[in-house]
């Protein structure tokens, strides 16, 4: 499930320029790591600094650039492949590990059961868990376009009989396949997670996608993706970008 660099782009943009009357602007702008073939945005973040004179601006933006190609190279890092996980990432590692409580000689989760053993030390709890359970669903999508409607799409979990839909701890219903499914639900919040099912035990739950079901308005995987309007080139300068802005461009 781990997300390679090479799959990860960022977008910087949504520049604002707010001016601040008698101690010049504020200086702000939009940072995202998206995935380049889905298009999904993994994470996301504002940045911003007050520019005492008009003529720091330049500098400013610099600095803000910088500061957002850290925090892209730390949503990387956060996604990508460990060894000693046997390839997961720590944003897997989170997921696998969430919900479950040593008991005595056994691990327990609220859904997903009890496992046998309960070592120390993050490292054998993440792959002693990976030995008696299915890793959870690489991506997950859901959304609500028609009232009364959930649409829950996952990708193929490796061994999966089936894929149960989850709202939090309460189950919404099971999918004999991966792919889109659509359920009938009441309208409602729901914040909605997928787990492969093998033998009858639910494998590790997906990371959660909240969703208002039956007010049209579509939520994206993993973060709600919000379009960059207008979407700005990364590589241009501040004053490029605004006499983009400046031409309707």
């Amino acid at each position: 499930m781990a997300i390679p660099s090479d799959q990860l782009v960022m977008w910087i943009g949504d520049t604002s320029i707010t001016g601040q009357p008698g101690s010049g602007a504020r200086l702000g702008l939009t940072w995202q790591a998206r995935h380049i073939v889905l298009g999904d945005v993994i994470a996301q973040g504002t940045l911003s600094q007050s520019v005492a004179t008009m003529g720091q601006l330049p500098a400013v933006d610099e600095a803000l650039r910088a500061q957002a190609g850290g925090a892209y190279a730390g949503a990387v890092e956060w996604h990508a492949p460990i060894a000693a996980l046997n390839g997961y990432s720590a944003f897997d590692a989170d997921l696998i590990l969430d919900a479950w409580m040593q008991n005595g000689d056994e691990m327990k989760h609220p859904i997903c059961g009890t496992v046998a053993g309960a070592p120390e030390g993050l490292v054998a709890r993440v792959l002693t868990i990976l030995a008696w359970r299915l890793p959870p669903p690489m991506w997950v999508w859901a959304a609500s376009i028609a009232p009364g409607e959930l649409r829950v799409r996952t990708v193929a979990v490796p061994g999966a009989d089936s894929y149960n839909i989850y709202s939090g701890e309460e189950l919404l219903g099971n999918v004999p396949v991966a792919g889109w499914h659509t359920l009938a639900l009441p309208v409602g919040t729901y914040s909605v997670r997928v787990a492969g099912m093998k033998a009858g035990l639910v494998g590790i739950l997906s990371f959660p996608v909240n969703v208002q079901v039956g007010d049209g308005v579509e939520t994206a995987m993993l973060f709600e993706a919000m379009d960059i309007a207008p979407k700005q080139d990364a590589g241009k300068s501040w004053l490029a970008r605004l006499w983009d802005w400046s031409k309707g461009t």
